[in-house]
């Protein structure tokens, strides 16, 4: 037997909700639940008479509270808060293994490292975050987190999950080179220069292609607020002493 609980912010308040013989129809009645259309409602399945949850869908996010601190004080040992920023952190947690996740504790390196990956700050810092934790996953300290607990929330975020890391990961790469619009102008003269004289519709094709570039010029530089006219003007000479049109001379 499994029963259906919300709990209220805080866990204040716990009520039980429903109440079914298997765990699928548990999970679909909690997942249907019409406590889940509000904000900052939790709501679990726990076996009959455990108290612990084996499954939950929550509507809240994990959020970190990042207190900046700099060294003062007499002896300049004292950590002075500088201002805070609080952060989301719910899809970070789900992509972090389980013994890691159980294993959080604030004002610690465990949750220091969280709040450093969302908060740029090169000072000492103070990260509170389990309570928001517990309250997410509808606990009273991590450790009630079973593994399967924690398998069951991660799989049905999958697909957020996925699109939070691949946003990460185009973060991380390095940025590409920005043509300006005047390397780019030359870029196409050059091209333009070399079309082809052997084959008309070789040469036909590059012409096209040449084209496309130099609307792509045109639509960088007003984008980027550049006097297209200048650039122009400026590779105009450039343009004149490089161009060869194709055929024979």
């Amino acid at each position: 037997m499994y029963s259906i609980h919300q709990m209220s912010p805080a866990q204040i308040t716990v009520q039980k909700v429903g109440e079914e013989d298997t765990f699928a129809e548990a999970a679909a009645f909690a997942s249907r639940y019409h406590g889940l259309k509000k904000l900052d409602v939790t709501v679990t399945v726990e076996i009959a008479g455990t108290g612990l949850p084996v499954a939950s869908f929550s509507t809240r996010r994990i959020m970190g509270d990042f207190t900046k601190q700099r060294w003062g004080g007499h002896k300049g040992n004292d950590a002075i808060s500088a201002g805070e920023v609080r952060f989301d952190a719910t899809l970070y947690i789900m992509s972090m293994p389980y013994e890691q996740v159980i294993g959080i504790r604030d004002d610690y390196d465990t949750s220091d490292h969280i709040g450093q990956a969302h908060v740029e700050w090169a000072g000492p810092c103070r990260v509170a975050i389990v309570d928001s934790m517990c309250d997410f996953f509808g606990v009273s300290k991590l450790n009630e987190i079973s593994r399967d607990h924690f398998a069951f929330v991660v799989a049905s975020r999958q697909q957020e999950i996925e699109d939070h890391r691949r946003a990460t990961q185009l973060r991380q790469q390095p940025p590409k080179r920005i043509q300006t619009p005047e390397q780019a102008a030359r870029d196409l003269v050059a091209a333009l220069a070399n079309l082809s004289a052997a084959d008309p519709a070789v040469a036909q094709a590059q012409l096209n292609a040449a084209i496309a570039r130099s609307r792509q010029i045109v639509g960088r530089a007003a984008a980027q607020g550049w006097d297209v006219a200048v650039v122009i003007e400026e590779d105009g000479d450039d343009a004149e002493d490089g161009f060869a049109s194709p055929g024979p001379h």
